[in-house]
């Protein structure tokens, strides 16, 4: 057995029994590691073939960096003690980071934070894959938009923050001129600062440069583009690809590839290509699927699906429209019922109620021949969940049942005379189970101290008497920090025209209307 030179107390190596292959044996090594003045193995590799040695050796090579040189007899068996020591060095740092705690001891955390609400989790990996074809770096490039200048991503809400670009894909070129149409579509007259960086090197290899990058310009949200192509798509690169990046301390936003759907392979059961380690090692998974008829030459439909969610429930498909003009590109999320290329890639479940709403009252003979398999099942789990009810069409036994779809109810607005002046007043009411009161009628409707403005109606729950601008300047209530200022100033919806509201209340279940809406109803 050749002896390693070299060996230490805590030292790593891969012992060849035999360097010089026979015909029809196998070269054979020994993973050892020198604990005590003794030699432990911890594992034993038997490599059959030639082809088999030079895929460890060069694996091994991609994990440090070295990939692309030629290697001979002597050099394969330099790059795998290398590795070895390398793999072991990378042991003995993250043991070091490793710390026991007492989770009895402490305060409760903060609310867990999302840097794209329901899709991106703050400082944990997303992973966002698809086929060839799918559009993914457009979408990466909007995406970039959104994180840098904090406008909505699909309707969720985003936090802002500096973006830096990894790409492995494109050039600076092409990658500037998507982003100066995606931006055009966004109404922006030019792209926000992006960071973008053209990458040659594999990830492993770059990341200290990365690193550095990031704690030098700020940046919060790395976008990589792509995985596979930054040499992270086999176990070992995936997994410490993975552990790289969550190592950065940011929250990194990752896309990548998935293989070719062959025949009778369901294109929503792919996993990204590669490793199944990539998935594992996401907190939120996202895929992107094509429509199966395009509304149009110009135009493309297409669906976010959610595989995987670590951190809260399994979100709805997200549908979106592509549409390509010669100096822009629009990217806008539509509703995925009332596209026909759309409605067939939706889960059974909503496509059986999709139909129910569509159809009702009807049979369960007629919503299958709607979608196209047996709807049965799928009707019981919506009576579960309480959104079908049924009723026998007859009194006999067996008599075939009719299906109605459970539309949720609306709030209505009351009108009522004022005791008071007699004029006719709105009164909002408030969600079932709220346990508040009222909120109040448009006479009751709040104004600011100071400029004079109409304040949100809130306001009367909260006694303020100023909007945050002249609260700001001390009148009506006492100045509040900024800090304070910017958790105040929270949108809410109209439950009526569904438009965005500027309110303080900080009750994200009280019913709000905007001021529109109301006038309208007095008015009428």
């Amino acid at each position: 057995m050749t002896e390693p030179s070299g060996f230490v107390e805590g030292a790593l190596r891969i012992v060849t029994h035999n360097p010089y292959r026979r015909q029809n044996g196998a070269i054979e090594a020994d993973v050892e590691i020198l604990v005590d003045d003794k030699r432990v193995v911890l594992d034993h590799i038997a490599i059959f073939n030639s082809t088999q040695r030079h895929t460890l050796a060069e694996s091994a090579a991609r994990r440090m960096g070295t990939v692309g040189v030629k290697m001979s007899a002597d050099s394969i068996e330099q790059t795998l003690e290398r590795a070895a020591e390398a793999v072991w060095d990378e042991l003995k740092e993250q043991e070091a980071e490793e710390e026991t705690v007492d989770l009895a001891r402490g305060a409760e955390p903060e609310p867990r934070e999302w840097r794209i609400e329901d899709f991106a989790p703050e400082r944990f990996p997303t992973f966002i894959y698809g086929g060839p074809g799918t559009l993914k770096t457009y979408l990466a490039g909007q995406m970039a938009i959104c994180l840098r200048t904090g406008l909505p991503f699909l309707g969720r809400a985003v936090k802002a923050c500096r973006v830096l670009v990894l790409d492995w894909e494109l050039d600076e070129t092409e990658y500037r001129r998507r982003l100066w149409h995606l931006a055009r579509s966004l109404g922006l007259e030019s792209p926000p600062g992006i960071y973008y960086r053209r990458m040659h090197r594999p990830l492993l290899t770059a990341i200290p440069d990365i690193r550095a990058e990031i704690a030098r310009l700020g940046v919060e949200v790395p976008l990589i583009d792509s995985f596979s192509i930054a040499g992270c798509s086999e176990k070992d690169t995936a997994i410490a690809g993975i552990q790289a990046l969550d190592s950065l301390g940011v929250t990194p936003i990752i896309f990548d590839h998935q293989a070719r759907t062959l025949e009778k392979e369901s294109y929503a059961g792919k996993q990204p290509f590669g490793s199944t380690f990539k998935e594992i090692g996401a907190r939120a998974v996202w895929q992107v699927e094509l429509a199966n008829v395009q509304p149009s030459r110009w135009a493309v439909e297409m669906l976010l699906r959610n595989q995987k969610e670590s951190f809260t429930s399994k979100q709805e498909e997200i549908a979106m429209r592509v549409s390509f003009f010669s100096d822009r590109v629009s990217i806008e999320p539509i509703d995925a019922s009332e596209s026909v290329g759309l409605v067939a890639k939706l889960p059974k479940l909503r496509q059986v109620e999709l139909a129910l709403g569509a159809l009702s009252p009807t049979t369960c003979e007629a919503i299958t021949a709607e979608v196209g398999f047996k709807a049965g099942p799928y009707l019981t789990t919506l009576k579960k969940l309480g959104k079908a009810h049924s009723e026998p069409t007859s009194e006999r036994k067996n008599a075939p049942h009719t299906f109605c779809a459970v539309v949720p109810e609306m709030p209505e607005i009351v009108e009522k005379e004022e005791e008071t002046t007699g004029e006719a007043a709105i009164e909002i009411p408030t969600p079932p189970g709220n346990g508040s009161k009222p909120v109040g009628v448009l006479s009751e409707w709040p104004h600011c101290q100071g400029c004079g403005r109409m304040l949100p109606i809130c306001y009367n729950r909260l006694n303020r008497t100023a909007c945050p601008d002249c609260a700001q300047e001390g009148i009506g209530v006492e100045p509040m920090p900024d800090l304070l200022r910017r958790q105040l100033a929270d949108l809410h919806t109209c439950w009526q025209c569904k438009g965005s509201i500027e309110c303080s209340c900080m009750r994200p279940d009280a019913l709000h209307t905007c001021l529109s809406c109301l006038l309208e109803e007095v008015i009428a």
